[in-house]
């Protein structure tokens, strides 16, 4: 086998060598962003000129060859008819028993001998060499790494070991613009794959940008250059943003049995806490026509960690004074504070979902006043809880969720004995509810689907809980309100078992967005139904209660920041409060800013 060189076709050749003047010219330096990222050394074009020389460079050293045994056989003419009667040279092959890769940072060895297995043996040409190559840079870039590339040193092959080396394209300079309310150097933070020295892998790279991009207020989007230094990359993180905080005033009359209808709402979040994007939101709910008959302040902080998973704090307070009875007055003050722990799950395919576990410390104190008489029955626990959240969008527009969670209280837990009245001192649960003794646990699941049908869209919600023992009346399972079975009061039949079901058809946008600054406008007809169970219900309690209505609503959204919705409701089921046939509009009235 004959001796054959080439030149790598990221450098010049010289003219005095086997290929003559081969000179090619990489492209100049080009803009680009991370989805339409073209190879930032070099073009196509080049790379197909490339091989066409190693072609031409073989051929010439035969050529060379052939010249210089004319000049030593007899007349020109003689040779010229003997060498018309030869046939052809095949395309010259030689034996290729191993591919000494250098330059590789980031594939596992594995990877690149599954590459380049294939191009070994005997009888290999230069168009197998290249197909190594190829080869070898199409594994870097199925597994991310677009910036790097494979080329072909100038060498010699007559020992069978063939050089590949690989060119990392790695990050030279990275740079934050356009930053008005986010740290730039947080936003840095965010995006390590992009950092200076890196190879960059583009799948991580598109997972953490991602994670950036999770808040409304803020966009991040990569643009790549090729770098001043030969074999490097530009990268710059274009930032839009605005400022983080957010607000909503909300008139509505979702209110219980014995209490004034309207309630108002007002809920503030400020979203880029200590520059770490954390979150912090407060929310306000009161009786306007009687503020001292309910006052409920929730708040609520959140510390998003890169990866998806999440530290969260909540705190609730409440209190009331009810009429309940024309000789009763219900009190009822009390607090509660939770610890929430979330874990972003890996996504399957467009399946999105995380876990979640949670412990909460509620305190209740509640009186019950009948003329100069009271009764006070507080209770104080530490449930635990444990919940699964999902979501997945349908090719074909749908969305559908899913959250199941698990509750647990555990007896010993803050376990404590108080005086209850008639049944003498008892277990706090006992004194609030007939053979409860605080070592529940309940599981609660709740789904939904909305599937668009043309223009139209149908929606479908069935939840449903399961207890192992009574409950109280703040763990039980309500039916009732909006949200829940239209058509009756917040929370008018509760037990510890339940199921709750919605069927919802919707129209089309009735309005071009825009047209008198309203964006959507949209009318529906639903069906409700709800059904709970209680475990063993005292005397003159019903064991088992139902709702259902049908009716049709409204909904409206304006200026992107008013939103009313209209339900209008006919229970065909006798409630608590409510009466068969009498119908009930549920009314909410909000403002985004």
């Amino acid at each position: 086998m004959g001796l054959f060189s080439w030149s790598s076709p990221t450098t010049r050749s010289r003219g005095d060598g086997p290929f003559g003047p081969c000179v090619f010219t990489p492209d100049s330096r080009r803009l680009t962003t991370l989805a339409g990222m073209k190879p930032l050394h070099r073009a196509l074009a080049f790379r197909a000129q490339a091989v066409a020389c190693f072609v031409l460079g073989v051929l010439s050293v035969h050529s060379t060859g052939a010249h210089a045994q004319a000049q030593a056989t007899p007349p020109a003419d003689s040779a010229a008819s003997a060498a018309s009667a030869k046939p052809a040279e095949a395309t010259p092959a030689f034996a290729v028993y191993e591919y000494a890769v250098e330059g590789n940072t980031v594939l596992p060895v594995a990877a690149v001998e599954k590459a380049v297995t294939p191009f070994l043996g005997e009888g290999k040409t230069f168009a197998d060499v290249d197909g190594a190559r190829a080869a070898l840079e199409k594994t870097y870039q199925d597994a991310g790494y677009l910036s790097v590339f494979v080329d072909l040193p100038e060498q010699a092959v007559g020992d069978g070991v063939i050089r590949l080396v690989v060119l990392e394209g790695r990050i030279e300079r990275l740079a934050v613009t356009g930053s008005r309310y986010y740290s730039q150097g947080y936003i840095r933070q965010q995006v390590p794959e992009l950092a200076e020295g890196k190879v960059p892998n583009f799948n991580v790279v598109q997972a953490q940008l991602a994670v950036v991009n999770r808040t409304e207020d803020r966009r991040v989007q990569p643009v790549l250059r090729p770098g001043h230094d030969n074999g490097t990359v530009e990268a710059e993180l274009q930032v839009t943003d605005k400022l983080p905080v957010h607000g909503t005033v909300e008139l509505n009359n979702n209110h219980a049995q014995y209490t004034k209808p309207w309630r108002l709402q007002a809920s503030a979040r400020y979203d880029n806490l200590f520059q770490g994007d954390h979150s912090l939101s407060m929310t306000a709910i009161v009786a306007p026509q009687d503020v001292n008959e309910s006052k409920v302040l929730m708040l609520d902080y959140s510390m998003p960690e890169p990866d998806g998973d999440a530290w969260r704090m909540s705190a609730l307070f409440s209190d009331s004074s009810i009429q309940a009875l024309s000789a009763a007055t219900v009190i009822g003050k009390g607090f509660e504070l939770g610890l929430h722990r979330q874990w972003a799950l890996p996504a399957s395919g467009n399946w999105l979902h995380n876990l979640t576990a949670s412990v909460a410390y509620k305190d209740t104190k509640e009186r019950t006043l009948v003329g100069s008489d009271q009764l006070a029955t507080p209770i104080r626990y530490v449930p635990f809880g444990l919940d699964y959240g999902g979501s997945f969008a349908h090719e074909d527009g749908g969305l559908s969720t899913l959250s199941a969670s698990m509750t647990y209280g555990f007896r010993q837990l803050l376990r404590r004995r108080q005086d209850c009245a008639d049944l003498g001192e008892n277990d706090q649960f006992a004194c609030k509810r007939n053979n409860a003794d605080g070592g529940f646990a309940y599981l609660r699941l709740d789904g939904r689907h909305t599937q668009p049908l043309g223009r139209w869209q149908v929606d479908y919600r069935l939840a449903v809980q399961m207890s192992s023992q009574p409950l109280i009346g703040a763990e039980q399972f309500a039916i009732g309100g909006p949200g829940s079975v239209r058509g009756y009061l917040s929370a008018e039949a509760l037990g510890d078992h339940g199921v709750v079901s919605s069927l919802e058809v919707r129209t089309p946008n009735l309005v071009t967005p825009g047209w008198w600054n309203i964006e959507e406008l949209r009318t529906y007809a639903f069906v409700d139904a709800g059904l709970v169970r209680t475990i063993y219900a005292a005397q003159g309690q019903a064991a088992r209660q139902g709702l259902g209505s049908v009716g049709v609503g409204l909904k409206l959204r304006a200026t992107k920041a008013l939103n009313l919705t209209l339900d209008l409701a006919d229970p065909f089921k006798t409630g608590t409060a409510t009466g068969i046939h009498d119908p009930r509009l549920h009314m909410a009235l909000s403002l985004d800013f």
